[in-house]
């Protein structure tokens, strides 16, 4: 066999093993945070981007469920959701190649996580993934939504 047609063949199995590699990456944004509906002189101190009931994406053999993304004053936040995978034994994760972005009343984005890698999912059936991270403390006051970004499995 000629170094070419080798090339072609080591080619070829790398297509075939392909799994959701094939699937492009998705985005999806939160609803809007629910507006204080009584004025307070008392600082708000959490907020909650939720995504709608029943939030459902899927990308290969890998679904997640997110449900919602909680900030504090303080600049911590985390991240809540639900993720699956028909493979056992598999070693999918769910990796947001884009970050996590708040969003301001304008749909402006005010900062960028890095990349977020989720936890190894053992095969079928749902399990919990809480991922804690932090923000600048300057842009609380402004987030109205969160944007998953370049979701992919």
């Amino acid at each position: 066999m000629t170094e070419s047609a080798n090339e072609d063949t080591a080619r070829l199995e790398g297509v075939k093993s392909k799994k959701c590699n094939d699937d492009p990456p998705v985005d999806s944004i939160s609803i809007p945070i629910e507006p204080d509906r009584e004025i307070s002189r008392e600082p708000r101190v959490q907020k909650t981007c939720p995504w709608p009931e029943g939030t459902r994406i899927s990308v290969g053999n890998c679904v997640i469920e997110p449900l919602r993304i909680i900030f504090w004053s303080d600049g911590r936040a985390r991240f809540e959701s639900r993720v699956a995978t028909s493979s056992f034994g598999s070693g999918d994760v769910w990796v947001f190649y884009g970050g996590i972005s708040l969003r301001d009343f304008n749909g402006a984005t005010l900062w960028t996580s890095e990349k977020v890698v989720g936890p190894e999912m053992p095969g079928p059936g749902f399990q919990d993934w809480n991922h804690g991270f932090a923000f600048p403390v300057v842009f609380f006051d402004h987030i109205n939504t969160a944007r998953l970004n370049q979701m992919h499995c």
